[in-house]
Parts: structure tokens; C-alpha cells; sequence
């Protein structure tokens, strides 16, 4: 005869018990540390059945709890697994429009640089000719802009 042992399906075992005999209680199937030969003469005694009776029964709901367990199990891993793929697909989307939006950030900055380019250019080509324009004037401002910034250096 095989004898039943209390572990971490007794809560489902409990559970089972409870909706199979209708006339047991919670304070019925407490259990206890150490006590569980107490708790299994309890039970036999409340619902008048022979000792294997209730190992068989006993048994048998935590064979089912154990399967409800692992179908549980396999149930999350399923999830999780979907769940991972997912969000490798979400990443693989989001790097597909960081690249796109990396490309159109690099488009306008090649285009702002082209301007600013030109811009400095055209600036350069202009200050040229008001030199050529104005010479005296210009070395007037160079003189000037030397002795002011001569006067900052000193201090």
C-alpha cells in the first residue's frame, strides 16, 4: 500500500478534498509540522473511510495537483516563449526606425551643413571685397580690434 505524504501540493490537495466532502472545514485540514499521522486520523475519522481509502484518495488528488502543475508550467513557459519572440520582433521593429529616423537626421545635417558652408563662403567672398573696397578703413578696424583685444589679454 502506497502511504500518502504531505508536501507543497497540499494546498491543492486541500482545496480538492474541500470540494469532494462538502462536510469538511478549513480548521479540518490544517496542517501542521510533524503532525500530519494526527491529520490523516482526523480525516478518516470525520469522513468514516478506511486508511487506504483516503491514501488512495489522497494520492490521487495530488496526482492531479501534480499535473495541474506541470500544465501550469507548461502553460507560463508557452507564454514566456511567446512573450520573448515578441519582443524580439518589437526590437527588431524599433532598430528598422532608428535607422530610418538616424538616416533622415543625417540628411538634414549633411543639408544644414551644405548651408552653413555656403553661407561662410558667400561671408568670406563679401568680407573680401569691402577690404579690397575699403582698405583704409579696414586696417583702421584691424588696429583697433588688435589694441581693444590687447587691452582683455593684459587683465
Amino acid at each position: 500500500m502506497k502511504h500518502f505524504y504531505i508536501d507543497h501540493h497540499w494546498d491543492a490537495i486541500k482545496s480538492q478534498l474541500k470540494h469532494r466532502y462538502r462536510q469538511l472545514t478549513d480548521s479540518d485540514l490544517d496542517f501542521a509540522e510533524g503532525k500530519s499521522e494526527e491529520l490523516l486520523a482526523h480525516l478518516r475519522e470525520k469522513l468514516h473511510v478506511s486508511a487506504k481509502h483516503l491514501d488512495d484518495v489522497l494520492a490521487e488528488l495530488h496526482d492531479e495537483a501534480g499535473g495541474k502543475l506541470e500544465q501550469l508550467k507548461t502553460k507560463v513557459g508557452e507564454i514566456a516563449h511567446d512573450a520573448r519572440e515578441k519582443a524580439g520582433e518589437l526590437a527588431d521593429a524599433i532598430k528598422v526606425k532608428a535607422a530610418a529616423v538616424g538616416e533622415e537626421v543625417k540628411a538634414h545635417a549633411a543639408a544644414a551643413y551644405d548651408s552653413v558652408r555656403q553661407r561662410t563662403g558667400t561671408l568670406l567672398e563679401e568680407g573680401g571685397e569691402y577690404v579690397r573696397q575699403n582698405p583704409r578703413q579696414s586696417i583702421l578696424a584691424a588696429l583697433c580690434a588688435g589694441f581693444v583685444a590687447g587691452l582683455l589679454i593684459r587683465r
